[in-house]
């Protein structure tokens, strides 16, 4: 789509949008300003290094920079969240844990990048339910910004793709899409308690 000269730009520039996400929320949830779902963060961090290690596999390129770097910090904001405490935290959150914990050997043993991958994207997708489902009862504990910052940052990344085929693209498009729908939604509820 873009000659590499593109691609590299659009790689920088998803890891520069991570980052400016990323940077702050970190802050915020080290500071306890911002208190996330703790087991939305341990699920992130598990199927985002999976889906890089399948990115990179499948030679995605410059376009798996955003999830290398996602994963290390999803790990530190899940390290941070679960010094808040475990709230809020039900049997489905188990069960969704589980099942990533699942993929793992889907993957890594079986070799199997385009199951995975929808495996993982309905599962990552899945597991924006606990951060939503917490925003109606604390609308002041995520942010907004940082939604719109991992817009961004996915389109970049999908730009930034060396390679196009369903299991290398359909996890960044599909985040695209939950980011935004979760984005909009804290506005919403903000919105409204400010009524």
């Amino acid at each position: 789509m873009f000659n590499h000269f593109g691609m590299s730009i659009f790689s920088y520039l998803s890891v520069g949008f991570d980052l400016l996400g990323n940077v702050p929320y970190l802050y915020q949830v080290a500071k306890g300003t911002v208190r996330t779902h703790p087991f939305t963060w341990l699920i992130w961090t598990i199927l985002t290094f999976i889906m890089a290690v399948v990115q990179v596999n499948e030679g995605a390129g410059g376009g798996s920079w955003l999830l290398i770097n996602t994963t290390i910090f999803n790990t530190l904001i899940t390290i941070f969240s679960f010094r808040q405490g475990f709230k809020e935290i039900d049997k489905m959150d188990y069960l969704v844990l589980f099942i990533c914990l699942a993929c793992f050997p889907l993957y890594l043993y079986f070799k199997l990048p385009l199951l995975t991958a929808i495996v993982i994207t309905f599962i990552d997708s899945a597991s924006f339910i606990p951060m939503i489902r917490r925003c109606f009862k604390d609308p002041q504990g995520e942010s907004a910004t940082f939604q719109w910052m991992m817009v961004a940052a996915y389109c970049c990344s999908l730009l930034a793709m060396a390679n196009y085929s369903l299991a290398i693209c359909l996890f960044p498009a599909a985040m695209i899409v939950m980011h935004t729908i979760t984005g909009i939604i804290i506005l919403v509820v903000k919105k409204k308690c400010r009524v």
